[in-house]
């Protein structure tokens, strides 16, 4: 049952996720920057370049839903009573799409940690390419990461859309 209380637990989580994720996306920039500039050898150097380009992800990722959350949850609980049709043409849409983004989301961080599995594999065997290795590496496990934040999101807006569309299925009986 969509309740005011359930929307704000919906978004609050939605907001905690996101500064996880940012605070993932910058321990991952220090640690690409540092790997990059500080560590002479292969391996480190081939961490830095995928820790660096996820974590300009994680973090403009994570400032974009902790910029919008707050006032999403605003709309959204004013509408509840103020104006439902809202929450059928605007946020179960909304809701709709966010959760094809997380299938395509999915797809993407599994497409990752398997070339991160690949990059390691051949780095491995080609014990010249450590570079490789350390690309995979990174590339693995920020995949991972991804795919367990991602997933506890995913199932927390299955559920609040669920909420939306019951909501919305009521309105027209």
């Amino acid at each position: 049952m969509l309740t005011k209380q359930a929307i704000e637990t919906y978004f609050v989580a939605e907001k905690q996720t996101a500064l996880l994720l940012l605070l993932i996306g910058v321990l991952s920039l220090i640690t690409g920057i540092a790997g990059w500039l500080y560590c002479k050898n292969q391996f480190s150097k081939g961490i830095a370049i995928p820790c660096i380009v996820v974590a300009c992800i994680q973090i403009c990722g994570g400032a974009v839903v902790v910029s919008r959350s707050y006032e999403n949850r605003v709309q959204i609980v004013y509408s509840l009573d103020m104006n439902p049709s809202y929450l059928q043409q605007n946020e179960l849409p909304r809701m709709q799409k966010v959760l094809n983004n997380f299938t395509l989301y999915k797809y993407v961080e599994l497409a990752a940690c398997i070339a991160g599995i690949a990059f390691i594999a051949y780095g491995y065997f080609v014990p010249a390419q450590k570079w490789y290795l350390g690309i995979g590496v990174a590339l693995a496990v920020q995949a991972v990461i991804l795919l367990s934040v991602n997933s506890f999101a995913q199932k927390r807006a299955e559920t609040y859309t669920q909420q939306l569309q019951q909501f919305v299925n009521q309105l027209h009986q």
